[in-house]
């Protein structure tokens, strides 16, 4: 006997359990997962990885101006990068004043873990 046909076609009776090696909480890695929205999806990805490296590199470049004058400016700043590359999940920023000049610092980074838990449920 045949089994239920399924979404796109796919035979629902020949169906495998899903494996359940990895952590709570991320899916393992099965037969649903689909090749081409695992590659877009680290594509996109590491686009807006760059676009904000890129807007950080020009903020950093830009301590001490007339646009970033203070801790406040910049943190205000480092906002709308989060928001608008949407990376604000995973990345971390630590600001200051530099007492010798008085003005702001900055140092950033991207969470690799966080960036490698959204990484595992690419595909999906």
């Amino acid at each position: 006997m045949r089994g239920v046909r399924g979404h796109h076609g796919l035979d629902r009776s020949e169906e495998e359990t899903p494996s359940t090696d990895s952590a709570p909480g991320i899916p393992a890695p099965g037969r649903w997962q689909r090749p081409d929205r695992l590659r877009a999806a680290g594509s996109a990805r590491a686009t807006k990885h760059d676009r904000a490296a890129d807007d950080l590199t020009r903020l950093i470049r830009g301590l001490g101006s007339r646009h970033y004058p203070d801790t406040t400016a910049v943190e205000t700043r480092l906002a709308v990068i989060g928001k608008t590359r949407r990376v604000t999940a995973y990345l971390r920023t630590t600001t200051g004043t530099d007492p010798d000049t008085g003005k702001p610092t900055l140092a950033w980074h991207f969470d690799q873990r966080t960036i490698d838990a959204e990484a595992a449920t690419d595909g999906w």
